[in-house]
C-alpha cells in the first residue's frame, strides 16, 4: 500500500480517536452541570421546606465550575497530544478482507479505489 494511503487510514483512526476524546470531555462537562443543578435544587429545597438559607454553602459556584472545566480540558488536551505523539511512531494498514466483520452505523460507505485501497465514510461502532 502506498505511503499516502497508509496516511489516510492513520488520519482516519486518529480523527476518530480525537472525536471520541472530545466527546468524553463534553460528557464530563454535562456531568458537572448536572451536579451544579442538583446542588442549586438542594439549596432551594432546604430554604423552601425548612426556611434555612444555606446558599453560603454553595461549593460548586462559578469559580469552582471554571476550575473543574479547566482541569477537564487540560486532561483532554494532554490525552490528545499524547495520542498524536504516539501515532507518529506507528503505521496503520487496513485489512480489506475483514472490513465486512465490523459493525457500522447506517451512514457508512466503503468505496474500493484502484490498487486495493479503500475509502471509508461514516463511523465504525
Amino acid at each position: 500500500m502506498p505511503d499516502e494511503n497508509k496516511k489516510d487510514v492513520k488520519t482516519y483512526v486518529q480523527f476518530q480517536l480525537h472525536r471520541n476524546v472530545i466527546k468524553l470531555y463534553k460528557s464530563l462537562f454535562t456531568v458537572v452541570d448536572d451536579m451544579i443543578q442538583e446542588q442549586e435544587s438542594l439549596i432551594k429545597n432546604v430554604k423552601d421546606v425548612h426556611g434555612i438559607d444555606i446558599s453560603n454553602l454553595d461549593y460548586l459556584n462559578k469559580d469552582k465550575k471554571q476550575s473543574i472545566r479547566k482541569k477537564i480540558l487540560d486532561a483532554g488536551n494532554d490525552t490528545l497530544r499524547d495520542l498524536d505523539k504516539n501515532f507518529e511512531l506507528i503505521d496503520i494498514t487496513l485489512q480489506s478482507d475483514k472490513l465486512n466483520l465490523l459493525k457500522f452505523t447506517k451512514a457508512v460507505k466503503i468505496e474500493e479505489k484502484t490498487g486495493g485501497n479503500f475509502k471509508v465514510k461514516g463511523q465504525i461502532l
